[in-house]
């Protein structure tokens, strides 16, 4: 038909994530091994992830986060995350410390919408 036509596009995709794997020493901590993933659009779907584990003789940490911008039909965005860290400095100094450290997120976009809604103008 005369009234329609056809058009093409060509898209390239970029990067939206990494991968990482590592592996450190240092005299306070001694040997230390660490994996992470970041990730802005994980399977495709736009959601965020972000992953981190770091483990050593005297020190622990691990933290995880997942956003989903897009959560319903009106745009609203849910966000979770944990972190977890525990350090034990006991094995490296005799004036050492101890932390053990949790961390809970739960993060939503449309509270704040919602509240400036009802606001009086």
């Amino acid at each position: 038909m005369a009234d329609k036509i056809d058009i093409n596009f060509n898209v390239e995709e970029t990067q939206t994530g990494s991968v990482s794997f590592s592996m450190s020493h240092s005299n306070n901590y001694g040997v230390a091994f660490g994996a992470g993933i970041q990730e802005k659009n994980i399977f495709g779907s736009g959601n965020t992830l972000n992953a981190d584990l770091k483990i050593a003789k005297s020190f622990n940490k691990v933290s995880f986060y997942f956003m989903n911008p897009n959560f319903n039909d009106e745009g609203h965005s849910v966000s979770i995350g944990a972190f977890k860290s525990e350090i034990d400095n006991d094995d490296v100094a005799a004036n050492s410390y101890e932390i053990d450290q949790l961390v809970l997120l739960l993060d939503t976009a449309f509270l704040l919408v919602m509240i400036l809604e009802l606001m009086p103008t």
